[in-house]
């Protein structure tokens, strides 16, 4: 075994630690980030490697929990003024209050629903005409829209 593979294994065990301390299951932590539990399940038992910007996100979500997440409803909750929203919760709330479905919304802004998923869970930043597009259809200000790409 190399040094990588040990390392790997020791930061996942401390990850799978902090989890449990902060009682955040697999279903919810996944839930937040737009991430299938299954999925989530296997990256964090070692089972299926992952990227690092996914192992970044999630590490961040975390550590920051408590700051970061209302767990009595189940939606992230944020303090004092603007939200620091993530694509993913932008893009949910939006697709949600204009009562659209993904589908709907790829077709709309000219990409396919699978494309609009991988926005959602962060593992590709939309091109700038496609963001102008999803802004446009889902009347989100541009400079959030900016801004939660800014933090994946």
């Amino acid at each position: 075994m190399d040094i990588t593979r040990i390392e790997r294994r020791y930061f996942l065990a401390e990850l799978n630690s902090e989890m449990l301390s902060k009682r955040i299951t697999q279903k919810e932590l996944g839930k937040y980030l737009g991430i299938r539990q299954s999925q989530l399940s296997l990256w964090l038992s070692g089972n299926r490697g992952m990227s690092l910007d996914n192992l970044i996100r999630i590490s961040n979500a975390v550590k920051d929990w408590e700051t970061r997440y209302d767990h009595t409803l189940n939606e992230p909750s944020f303090e004092d003024g603007e939200p620091e929203q993530t694509l993913s919760v932008l893009i949910k709330k939006h697709l949600k209050q204009q009562g659209m479905a993904q589908k709907t919304l790829a077709g709309r802004v000219g990409t396919s629903q699978s494309r609009i998923s991988e926005y959602i869970r962060g593992a590709v930043v939309p091109s700038l005409g496609i963001a102008s597009r999803i802004c446009k259809e889902l009347k989100i200000d541009p400079k959030l829209f900016v801004d939660a790409c800014s933090r994946l």
